[in-house]
């Protein structure tokens, strides 16, 4: 069932709620509505943002690499980059800092193909009932392929880490509605652009930033590493000009093993484009939500 079109969104209700009689419920629900297209301009936005703050990132380090450390964009993106790709901008290096360009830049054509994907392209969104425990999906194909996936050619990789096969996303973005129902607007973006990133980009859920190292309380990061669960380097903290609070970079281990995820694997991984397309849009715009 048809809930709403929104620009090329296409909001749909699953059959199970169509059947439950929640899909007529919410066709005719005008906050949910309202919600659903403020949600989707959000994650839209979250990375048209991010795709203009990267260009204007390696415009100024191009131009002027003595002095880009004091440009807006830079200041803005860099964090981002060290906290969610592992990639550290020492501007007091410059023959590192245009080694890392590259790297940047590809990150930023990820973005754009995300980006023409929730702003172009047909995209359905089917809101569905689902446990508790998820949040969104999208369907990947039974076909498992060999070589390198679209998101790992992106960077120059000719196959897959551990040299293992993928599976191509194939599906429409599926929202659980208790969730949409339940967080605000700019949580569910987010998610919109985490799962944008599967369906457009074929990303990975390699970590969920909920998972890393750095969301430990403080006593058991610290016990962690005493221990040596977390290694020295495992789990970097940087301190940011004008910040108090240190900033640690995403950090953890891979799903089912104990081997520490690697800094190539944070370029194909959803939630590293998710919440540093919400950060940038969040210092780019100001954006603070409603008390």
């Amino acid at each position: 069932m048809q809930l709403l079109i929104h620009r090329n969104f296409t909001v749909l209700a699953s059959d199970g709620l169509v059947s439950s009689g929640d899909g007529a419920r919410l066709a005719a629900d005008g906050q949910f509505k309202t919600k659903m297209k403020r949600i989707l301009d959000m994650a839209s936005e979250m990375v048209s943002t991010t795709c203009w703050a990267l260009s204007s990132f390696d415009t100024a380090c191009r131009l002027n690499l003595s002095g880009a450390a004091n440009d807006p964009d830079v200041k803005v993106v860099a964090p981002a980059l060290l906290k969610y790709f592992r990639i550290n901008i020492d501007f007091a290096d410059q023959a590192a800092v245009r080694k890392h360009l590259s790297r940047v830049d590809r990150i930023r054509m990820v973005y754009q193909t995300i980006s023409t994907g929730l702003t172009l392209r047909e995209c359905n969104i089917i809101i569905e009932t689902m446990a508790a425990t998820t949040k969104a999906r999208v369907a990947l194909e039974q076909k498992k392929r060999d070589g390198a996936s679209p998101i790992r050619r992106a960077f120059g990789f000719t196959d897959e880490f551990g040299h293992k096969q993928w599976q191509m996303s194939i599906g429409d973005i599926e929202l659980n509605l208790s969730y949409v129902n339940g967080e605000p607007p700019d949580t569910v973006a987010r998610t919109v652009v985490h799962e944008g990133s599967h369906k457009f980009a074929n990303t990975k859920d390699v970590l969920y930033k909920d998972g890393s190292f750095a969301k430990l309380p403080s006593d058991q990061f610290e016990e962690a590493k005493q221990y040596g669960i977390i290694g020295a380097n495992d789990q970097p903290e940087f301190t940011l000009p004008g910040r108090t609070k240190k900033l640690r970079p995403m950090a953890g281990t891979e799903k089912g093993t104990e081997n520490v995820i690697t800094d190539e694997r944070w370029l194909e991984n959803a939630d590293s484009y998710a919440w540093a397309a919400r950060r940038i849009w969040k210092h780019k715009t100001n954006f603070r939500r409603a008390a």
